[in-house]
């Protein structure tokens, strides 16, 4: 049951970050005493904050993403209603997207150093793992499922941490708003086989969606572009996986087995868990860093978005400059999760793109890396170069629901494992063995 608490939070809005089809994404400050702490604080549009259906799903990320406490992923912090509705307050990771880091990389020609992309996927694999272990207050698994691993939700921070985020559309099994019959939700490109065949999703459907991300972040290439439309869902359905080792020089045997099985037709050749996805991937970046260390994450990132970072600080203090009293807001109990659980720091903000010498003009509103804003059911995008944030009737409103589950934390924050590098060493020769076919594929579904 949810119930009001007297004892108000107080936020000011500094910039509005990110607005979409059915909500908005805005920076806020949150004062507690003499200490300021910046979130993102993502709100419905007044259109859609009064629909039943809407409201729900966007309370059901509070409560997937709420009772989630681990260093890889964008927690939800606090959620509430005032007169303007409803909000969802999440961790403020300074940073970019991966979408917008294999961009950029794209743009400038160069190669993701093979050590650095293993590390972020081996850290994203550990939060998806948080994800899907979930549990409530009484210790049943809630069987989360997050439906959207793509490169737009998972955001780099420049403290060298890799974050899962947007619960928006994950599925809690029985615990969340129900799927509509024949709704697909996520991104066309990313989507495993059996959620393209309308079956049940589980746990390994985002081990497929996670090795699609793989295979772009190592070749900085789509591999199913939404732009193909349909062409892409049958490629998902019915063409074995392509080599990544025919992609990427040096790849190791280890990480092209890896691959093939994440993207298996069938679900039971995958993976057994996310755990086991990075258990692997530790395993091959100790091989792979052994000879030849990796320069660390947030090298990459402050080589390639120094410009930005600095711009974008700069925005940020001289909006916050006016010392206007904030707003006090109404803060929603959530049943079974004690405030006390729901207090973090950090928000997401990725800034836009900008390939030219800086400039004096102030830069362009960023873009929201982290929490997206809610976007209309029923909107299709074409996937720019950097991927579109919903390709196909997919995603419903972020949602946000505060769980009665306890916050599952069973990683404590651990430190990148890959070691400081100069950015510029030379990569051993190329190893050449012999290539292999694909996986098994499942049934087709006919695409019509």
């Amino acid at each position: 049951m949810t119930l009001f608490d007297d004892a108000a939070a107080e936020y000011r809005e500094v910039l509005e970050i990110a607005r979409g089809g059915m909500g908005t994404v805005s920076l806020v400050v949150r004062r507690q005493g003499a200490v300021e702490r910046l979130h993102a604080m993502k709100r419905l549009l007044p259109e859609s904050r009064d629909d039943d259906a809407v409201r729900a799903m966007f309370l059901d990320e509070a409560r997937i993403a709420g009772g989630i406490r681990h260093p890889n992923v964008v927690s939800v912090t606090d959620v509430g209603e005032d007169e303007r509705g409803p909000y969802l307050v999440m961790d403020y990771v300074e940073g970019v997207s991966l979408a917008k880091l294999i961009a950029r990389l794209r743009a400038e020609g160069r190669e993701m150093p093979l050590g650095t992309a293993l590390e972020i996927l081996r850290q994203v694999a550990a939060g998806l793992q948080a994800a899907h272990e979930l549990v409530d207050a009484t210790g049943e698994a809630l069987a989360v499922i997050h439906r959207d691993v793509s490169p737009q939700n998972i955001l780099l921070g420049f403290d060298g941490y890799a974050r899962l985020t947007d619960f928006g559309i994950a599925k809690a099994m029985g615990r969340t708003s129900r799927t509509q019959t024949g709704m697909l939700k996520g991104k066309m490109g990313y989507m495993a086989p059996e959620v393209l065949r309308f079956e049940d999703p589980d746990p390994r459907s985002d081990l497929f969606s996670f090795g699609v991300v793989l295979f772009e972040l190592l070749a900085l290439r789509r591999l199913y572009p939404a732009s193909a439309g349909p062409a892409s869902a049958r490629a998902i359905l019915n063409d074995p996986p392509p080599d990544l080792g025919d992609e990427v020089p040096d790849v190791p045997d280890a990480l092209v087995e890896l691959t093939f099985s994440l993207l298996a037709k069938d679900p039971e050749h995958r993976p057994a868990s996310a755990a086991e996805v990075e258990s692997t991937l530790r395993r091959i970046l100790a091989e792979v860093t052994f000879d030849l260390p990796a320069p660390p994450l947030a090298a990459v990132l402050a080589e390639h978005f120094a410009d930005e970072r600095s711009a974008w600080r700069g925005r940020v203090e001289a909006a916050r400059a006016p010392a206007a009293a904030p707003a006090r807001r109404g803060r929603w109990l959530l049943g079974g999760l004690a405030a006390a659980t729901l207090l973090g720091v950090g928000a997401a903000v990725a800034w836009p793109r900008s390939d030219s010498a800086p400039t004096t003009t102030p830069p362009s509103p960023p873009t929201v890396a982290a929490p997206a804003p809610p976007v209309d059911e029923g909107a299709a995008e074409a996937s720019a170069a950097e991927g579109s944030a919903t390709e196909v009737s997919a995603t419903p409103p972020n949602s946000a629901e505060a769980s009665a589950a306890a916050p599952n934390s069973t990683a404590p924050p651990t430190e990148p494992l890959a070691p400081d590098l100069g950015m510029d060493e030379a990569r051993p020769a190329r190893r050449v063995r012999p290539r292999r076919a694909g996986m098994s594929i499942a049934p087709m579904w006919d695409w019509q």
